[in-house]
């Protein structure tokens, strides 16, 4: 990674702090964990946060990075303050762990992308990395673009909700279900892109297409139930759907000449 900036061991700003540390279009790079239990790390247009460990922000914390060039996680975000994302594409906040939003946290989305690269390694049936929700799906917890990469697995510990569009382009799968074989549904309000057979192990969850908009279903791998909530949904290629497929009243789904 390029440009000025600095490098440092751990950082942490504890309760007491009401200041704001701005990186002021400079990179900082934190080899271990990055904890925040007050105060604010401000991340303006060209600025760098990236830790090799865990970010941490406690209820009294927050971190402001709607324009950074980019945030990068080595392993778990866990929120219980306030963190404003990056917009933009998946370029610019990746995460290689979990992504956590604990009871009362608030993630404020920027219409941007949340890149799930997760490194943790075992069998998707036997995921360790989650995204866990801790309040269910809401304002200021929900995922604006979730893009999922990389070969490594994450399962759902609660519900959660995609504003727009959810895609999964590497090995990794997403396991909608939590350590305790709850299945979990998902909401998506834009399109789905499955690219392999294996990038979602649906249990018995739902999956909700309930957008406002055109969305289309583009998925290799099978669902369990499907909703439509939405008058202008369609398959971009042939769809299994093992459980119960349910079409709302005035919804529609176009089946687009392919198998279903």
């Amino acid at each position: 990674m390029s440009g000025p900036g600095y490098r440092i061991n751990e950082l942490k700003i504890k309760g007491g702090y009401t200041g704001t540390i701005d990186l002021n279009g400079k990179n900082l790079k934190v080899t271990k964990n990055i904890a925040i239990w007050n105060g604010t790390i401000l991340v303006p247009t060209g600025s760098v946060l990236q830790n090799w460990k865990d970010l941490y922000i406690y209820s009294g914390g927050t971190i402001t990075a709607s324009n950074a060039k980019l945030i990068s996680v080595k392993k778990n975000v866990h929120i219980s303050g306030e963190l404003t994302a990056p917009g933009g594409d998946h370029t610019r906040f990746v995460v290689h762990g979990g992504f956590n939003i604990h009871s009362g946290g608030t993630f404020n989305h920027s219409d941007g992308t949340v890149n799930l690269a997760t490194q943790y390694k075992g069998a998707c049936a036997n995921a360790t990395a989650t995204i866990n929700i801790e309040d269910g799906p809401g304002t200021g917890r929900n995922f604006y673009n979730l893009y999922k990469s990389a070969r490594r697995h994450v399962y759902l510990n609660h519900d959660i909700k995609v504003e727009n569009d959810l895609t999964n382009v590497g090995k990794g799968c997403i396991k909608a279900k939590n350590s305790s074989n709850t299945s979990r549904n998902i909401t998506i309000g834009g399109d789905l892109d499955l690219q392999k057979n294996n990038n979602f192990k649906a249990n018995s969850g739902s999956v909700i297409f309930n957008g406002s908009s055109t969305q289309t279903i583009n998925s290799l791998s099978n669902f369990n139930n499907v909703q439509i909530s939405n008058s202008d949904v369609s398959l971009n290629r042939a769809a299994t759907v093992t459980g119960t497929l349910t079409i709302d009243s005035g919804a529609t789904l176009d089946i687009n000449s392919y198998n279903l």
